[in-house]
């Protein structure tokens, strides 16, 4: 199935296509041009990811990978678990039909009824880590306007890859 690959729907540009861990190091956020893929000026996934692989022993074994994980508690997460796999089969419905929607099924390892491992989307940051790191900031446009410029070609892309990452959660 093309979710458990983590293609992008056609017509949606693939984050960090072209790119290699020298060319993205320098798209963290720094008050310039706007990047897709700055997580509020965090490190670069793909360039953390590289960064942790050339120092470990075991960076360079076959089928070496690292993945981000929070550990959720206290709730039942066989639920979580289960709307992961919904989430993946919409993702396939989405894709045979052609349709430009934006999902990214991750995974869920239930360690128990009420703990899981909850693999997390890179490069991305919640409306809340937002709001907090700008106080200024009361809405998603708010944060839209100051981060691109109003109307450019970046700003109507994040409000497009929005709209169809919700129309497609929805």
């Amino acid at each position: 199935a093309a979710a458990l690959k983590g293609e992008a729907p056609p017509g949606l540009p693939l984050k960090g296509v072209g790119q290699n861990a020298q060319n993205i190091e320098s798209k963290a956020t720094d008050g310039g041009d706007p990047k897709p893929t700055d997580a509020l000026a965090g490190e670069i996934w793909a360039v953390k990811r590289e960064r942790i692989r050339r120092s470990s022993v075991h960076g360079k074994l076959p089928g070496w990978d690292l993945r981000s994980v929070i550990v959720k508690s206290g709730d039942d997460c066989r639920q979580e678990h289960l709307a992961v796999q919904l989430v993946a089969h919409l993702y396939d419905i989405y894709q045979e039909a052609g349709l430009p929607l934006w999902l990214r099924p991750y995974e869920v390892i239930v360690t128990s009824a009420y703990t899981a491992l909850i693999e997390t989307i890179p490069d991305t940051a919640s409306i809340h880590s937002i709001k907090s790191r700008f106080p200024d900031i009361t809405s998603l446009r708010d944060y839209y306007v100051a981060k691109y410029e109003e109307n450019s070609p970046n700003f109507k892309l994040a409000q497009r890859n929005f709209v169809e990452s919700m129309a497609g959660y929805s």
